[in-house]
């Protein structure tokens, strides 16, 4: 620091500075390179005029006085614009400083909103808290709002218990609805039998609903008679017997007329069963036995299982429909190309096939009452007529409907068995 205690005049100045600087030392063929300190004197002849002061700065303390002398211009700039803005809640008039100030204070509640809570601000705060009237001015001012909270609230939580009594509502009416559905053959929807949409599309193909399923499985080739036959053949294949009774003819005594006899009766016989009235299956026309044997013979159904025939079929005339889902398929009118796999298709035919049998539509042998396929053919019937030809009959339909619903095939046997027992009287 130089101050010119002595007044105007010429000074001589003379000052010594440490710098750094390399120094290049030859040793030899070596040459290596090393940074001393040295002193550097520096001298001058000043001229003063009147009084000074002076002072020597480094090039950092230089460098930092001129950082802050650029943000200084940047915070001037800064609040000539608040100035001359109209911000609303924001302090932009007095002098350069109070409004610096307010950007600082402003910048310091974001970080630090509890700061707020000071002076006169904080003295109100503690006053409506600690006293009555404050209580009272707060009730005043915010009950308003907490009473409306509450009475949406109130209204919300009775609008979501009706929703979900709505809700159960709906579902048990639905279930109700579905369950009425279920009486009635013709009424059953593919997705009543079916959880998969997709499945219920599929088998769909067959018919319209339930009812059409039945009679397009129970048709053509597909018809019970057909599916007998072919069982009966791969038994005979397997070597079961049976012992038949035949119908009399003219020429009683002649034994080519009588094996050509009209079978009317017959019963089964496993294939090691011995009895001089055993006939080889394989010998006796298959369809004359199918409509003569009882349907419900115990070695149709217990002693013998299809899949495990051990059978050429290729030696048989036909291959039997139930062992070719394919051709069962295409009979049933249901592309099998729709299914992921022929495991799929085969249990949608199966699952189909035990919920008729286990419907009231059928009997205890799974074949269709007659009362109630006569009402379902009616109904069928009745609906086309009013859905497509829009004729009056809704109302005979709504009855047909509720007839099926309402019947009860115990109460037939009843009333037979009390009819026979009135005539033997």
């Amino acid at each position: 620091m130089f101050r010119p205690s002595a007044g105007e005049g010429t000074y001589d100045l003379r000052w010594r500075v440490a710098v750094e600087e390399e120094v290049t030392i030859e040793d030899g063929n070596t040459t290596t390179t090393e940074t001393r300190t040295v002193e550097r004197e520096y001298t001058a002849r000043v001229r003063v005029d009147g009084g000074t002061d002076m002072q020597h700065l480094s090039a950092s303390e230089a460098a930092e006085r001129e950082h802050y002398r650029e943000l200084g211009k940047e915070v001037n700039a800064t609040v000539g614009e608040l100035r001359n803005e109209n911000l609303p809640f924001a302090r932009n008039s007095g002098d350069d400083y109070a409004i610096y100030q307010a950007m600082v204070d402003r910048y310091i509640n974001t970080g630090s909103p509890m700061g707020l809570l000071t002076g006169n601000l904080g003295a109100i705060v503690t006053m409506l808290v600690i006293t009555m009237g404050g209580w009272f001015l707060l009730l005043l001012n915010f009950g308003g709002f907490g009473a409306a909270i509450y009475s949406l609230r109130k209204k919300l939580n009775i609008h979501e218990t009706v929703e979900a009594e709505e809700g159960q509502i709906a579902d048990r009416q639905a279930e109700v609805d579905r369950e009425r559905r279920e009486r009635t053959m013709q009424n059953i929807d593919w997705n009543d039998w079916y959880e998969d949409d997709a499945m219920a599309d599929w088998m769909r193909d067959s018919g319209e609903n339930a009812h059409d399923g039945v009679h397009r499985l129970t048709a053509g080739e597909l018809r019970p008679a057909h599916w007998m036959r072919d069982r009966l053949a791969v038994m005979g294949a397997a070597g079961y017997q049976a012992d038949v009774t035949r119908a009399e003819t003219d020429d009683g005594d002649a034994d080519d007329a009588a094996a050509d006899a009209e079978i009317v009766d017959a019963t089964l016989a496993t294939p090691d069963a011995e009895g001089d009235d055993l006939e080889p299956i394989a010998e006796l026309d298959v369809a004359d036995l199918t409509a003569a044997l009882d349907w419900g013979d115990a070695v149709l159904w217990d002693d013998f299982r299809l899949p495990d025939a051990d059978v050429d079929f290729s030696e048989l005339d036909r291959t039997p429909l139930t062992m070719d889902l394919d051709a069962t398929m295409s009979e049933a009118n249901l592309e099998a190309e729709k299914f992921p796999n022929k495991r799929v298709a085969g249990r949608a035919l199966r699952e189909f096939v035990e919920s008729v049998a286990q419907h009231e539509y059928t009997d205890v042998e799974g074949k269709p009452q007659t009362t109630r396929e006569a009402m379902n053919n009616w109904l069928k019937a009745l609906q086309k007529a009013s859905d497509r030809h829009q004729m009056p009959v809704h109302a005979i339909g709504e009855a047909v409907e509720q007839a099926l619903i309402n019947h009860d095939p115990n109460e037939e046997a009843r009333q037979a068995a009390r009819e026979v027992r009135a005539g033997a009287d």
